[in-house]
């Protein structure tokens, strides 16, 4: 049985034009992003598949604020730095300091967890700085991890870990929610509590979700999947229908 079908449009919550990154200058120049245009939209699901190399996690660093374009513009619908379409392209350290801290939610491959704290101490440590923040033991909860609220990430296994670093990134309640690799250290029945956790935060926040990923599988729990290769997007699909994670295999 299929989980339900993607929501209706909705309005854009980022708006990305003519993006383009380049490294280095002249002959030895790397092109690793090539003029992306693209909308994500509020509440929607996306999947941005490629090979390794193609410059999805580039773009991703980009739309967190973690890297900085050569060209082009991603403006951020309803800001709380500037005016209502503010370009984080355009950003003073501070304002995309802000950005990140108020608007976007990380979760990478490697969990980034600090190894001296507890589960509830490393979600206390981002909600301290971000206003109307949940509480940690609310968001561990929410990712099934209440119990272990006061273990360290060296009593946690690695699923354990990826959910942890989840409930980090949803205790800011953060519109938008960047996830790079979230399933690649994982084995299936880890990244597949991994997923869920991560489709939970869309269904109850309204959190619009890019998940980077070269694996084809996980392509299909996603409104829409962006084929990347090159720097470039090469075709865009939308899903019929949006699987459970526990449909999945790989």
């Amino acid at each position: 049985m299929s989980a339900s079908p993607p929501t209706a449009p909705a309005a854009p919550l980022l708006s990305i034009t003519g993006l383009t990154k380049v490294y280095g200058a002249g002959e030895a120049a790397v092109h690793a992003l090539r003029g992306i245009d693209l909308e994500l939209l509020r509440g929607e699901v996306v999947v941005l598949l490629g090979p390794s190399g193609s410059g999805k996690s580039t773009l991703l660093n980009i739309l967190g604020g973690l890297d900085a374009a050569t060209a082009g513009s991603v403006r951020f619908v309803g800001s709380a730095t500037a005016d209502a379409h503010t370009d984080i392209c355009t950003l003073s350290p501070t304002d995309l300091t802000q950005y990140r801290r108020e608007r976007v939610g990380f979760v990478f491959q490697f969990y980034n967890l600090i190894p001296s704290l507890t589960a509830r101490e490393n979600i206390e440590v981002v909600a301290e700085l971000s206003p109307g923040a949940l509480g940690a033991d609310e968001v561990l909860a929410l990712v099934g991890l209440g119990p272990r609220a006061d273990h360290f990430p060296s009593e946690l296994s690695g699923g354990e870990q990826q959910r942890v670093a989840i409930a980090r990134a949803l205790v800011k309640r953060p519109p938008l929610m960047l996830c790079d690799e979230p399933t690649g250290a994982l084995d299936l029945n880890t990244g597949i509590l991994t997923l869920q956790a991560l489709l939970d935060a869309n269904r109850r926040f309204g959190t619009t979700l890019l998940i980077v990923t070269h694996n084809a599988d996980i392509a299909r729990i996603a409104d829409r999947v962006i084929h990347f290769a090159d720097g470039s997007i090469r075709s865009i699909t939308v899903n019929p229908e949006r699987l459970d994670p526990a449909q999945l295999h790989w």
